[in-house]
């Protein structure tokens, strides 16, 4: 993990996501393709691409985009909600992980259609985020 310390990051703690939650999920990214939803200026997809097969970066924010751009970090400006997303193996929802993380803990029935779109699946995330879902 101290390498991961020597990352020169744009955003400290607590602005952006805790460098551990990138490490404590490398065996569930590893040699997968991320798509990191919010990423900003692309500190996290750093981090996440010490572990993960490869990892594209979406973000509303082309300001903040510059610094994953200047990093030659795969990066498009995009509004999920919107646009269709690049299909990959896992989402990773910046504003969001942790209510990914309640709805593991709490059991929540995620919706098993396997013909769901990405989209749809990460409405049902902002959903139960937002209370809509018990």
């Amino acid at each position: 993990m101290t390498q991961i310390n020597k990352i020169n990051l744009i955003r400290r703690v607590p602005a952006r996501t805790p460098v551990i939650i990138s490490y404590k999920i490398r065996n569930l990214i590893k040699n997968k393709i991320v798509c990191e939803v919010g990423c900003a200026e692309g500190d996290n997809m750093m981090l996440l691409s010490k572990y993960a097969k490869k990892v594209i970066g979406l973000d509303l924010n082309a300001e903040r985009l510059k610094y994953a751009q200047n990093r030659k970090l795969n990066v498009q400006l995009s509004d999920y909600r919107l646009d269709s997303i690049p299909k990959v193996d896992i989402y990773y929802l910046t504003k969001i992980i942790q209510t990914a993380l309640v709805i593991l803990l709490l059991g929540i029935n995620w919706p098993s259609n396997s013909a769901q779109s990405s989209q749809e699946k990460i409405s049902f995330i902002i959903k139960v985020q937002t209370g809509q879902v018990n």
